[in-house]
């Protein structure tokens, strides 16, 4: 499914994900992105409809059984590896830039700038039963009930 990125043990720590939408479809990957979901995820779409999925944690993940393109964590550069002609890489660096490397040519987005995605808007509310609390005053007179019995027993 996706090139290993040098790694050892075949098995990444991944703080994210890039899903390639325009191969898997959306519906595939939309369903990746929930299964990953956390709270403070943060989903972007890329400029050629990829989708970069980042994670408030590191997962560790094997490479070849991703959702995605794993992404690394590095300081300021390319992810580490020597990058060669069918390798693939990706990483998120400390001053918020995504660094993708493909085939020997390395692209580099700043996060910020990328158009945000809001897993919210994919799910469909108007199947739920809406239920409405009641209140609880009868349970809490019986529950009194019982007290002021008991209170009354003790007494003796």
């Amino acid at each position: 499914m996706n090139a290993p990125t040098g790694s050892a043990g075949g098995t990444v720590p991944a703080v994210g994900f890039v899903l390639d939408v325009p191969l898997i479809g959306a519906p595939e990957a939309a369903e990746r992105v929930l299964d990953l979901w956390r709270a403070d995820a943060r989903l972007c779409e890329l400029p050629d409809g990829r989708w970069l999925l980042l994670l408030p944690e590191p997962v560790r993940t094997r490479a070849d059984l991703a959702p995605g393109l794993p992404l690394e964590r590095t300081g300021h550069g390319a992810p580490t590896g020597a990058p060669g002609p069918g390798s693939r890489s990706a990483a998120v660096t400390a001053d918020g830039r995504l660094v993708l490397t493909e085939g020997g040519a390395t692209v580099t987005r700043v996060i910020g700038e990328l158009p945000a995605l809001d897993p919210a808007d994919w799910l469909d509310p108007s199947g739920l039963a809406l239920h409405r609390p009641r209140a609880l005053g009868v349970v809490f007179k019986a529950d009194q009930a019982m007290r002021d019995h008991g209170d009354h027993g003790a007494s003796s």
